[in-house]
Formats: C-alpha cells, structure tokens, sequence
C-alpha cells in the first residue's frame, strides 16, 4: 500500500498542474458531474458507488491532464487504489464527506489560482493515506536472509 500512496502523492499533483496549463472550462464541467453523481450517491448512502465515482473523479483530472505517460501510470495505479479506497469506506464518519471534499477540491481548481489549487490537491491525497494508514493493520515482517 506504501508504494501505491508515495506514487500517487508524487503524481497526483502534476497532473493537477498539467490540468490548469490546459484551462479548459468544459473539463470542470466533467469533473462536476462526478462530483453531482457523488452527491447522489452520499443520499442513497451508496458506499459502493461513492468509491467508484472518487477513483473516477481522480482518474478524470490523470486522464484530462493530457500527459500520456502519467495516465498510463494512473491506469496501473487503478485496480490497488480501488482496493485501498474500498478499505477506507469503513473510517469515514459520514459518506457525504466525500463529495464536500471532492467539491472542496474542485472548486480549488476552478479558482484559477494554482498555488491553492496544487496545495489542495496534495492535501486531499496526503488527507486520504494518513487516514487509510491510521486504519490499516500493520503488515506482516517480512524476514530477510542474506543471499535471497
């Protein structure tokens, strides 16, 4: 799980930035729907949905960043965070603090204001692994022998 979160952490935040270099309107329109499905979700308390559309939500802003290589490293990303945002479901207090922090998120961007809009972004990650680890059993030692 620690190498999946480290990579996403570098990641996510550069194909924030690659987003606003585009600076195209329609795309904070996408990024709403979700964020509106997200909503509907959150009432039907729908847990199963809210997760798909929150990696759906993150994989949008990796696939409209435009940067070939980093989506690709989303997409191998995908299958491991939907795991570990599966897991999460069950510390959230409240499911419609999903969709505040993914509203939250997206207005940041829309801001037009980068400095706050790559600071949030690196915040609502950093946010999602410090609660993911604080709820993670502890992984097994691994005993390692000279020669292995």
């Amino acid at each position: 799980a620690l190498e999946i979160l480290a990579i996403r952490e570098a990641l996510e935040p550069v194909a924030v930035n690659f987003l606003l270099d585009r600076n195209e309107p329609k795309h904070f329109e996408l990024l709403q729907a979700i964020v509106d499905r997200l909503d509907r979700a959150a009432l039907a308390n729908d847990w199963n949905l809210a997760i798909l559309l929150d990696l759906e939500f993150h994989g949008l802003i990796f696939e409209l960043c435009a940067q070939r290589r980093i989506f690709r490293i989303w997409e191998s990303l995908k299958t491991p965070m939907l795991q570990l945002f599966g897991k999460l479901s069950h510390y959230y207090t409240d499911i419609a603090e999903v969709p505040a922090r993914h509203r939250d998120l997206l207005d940041s961007l829309r801001s037009g204001d980068r400095t706050r809009a790559i600071a949030h972004s690196c915040e609502h990650v950093v946010a999602f692994q410090e609660k993911l680890l604080a709820n993670l059993p502890p992984a097994p030692e691994v005993e390692v022998t000279e020669g292995a």
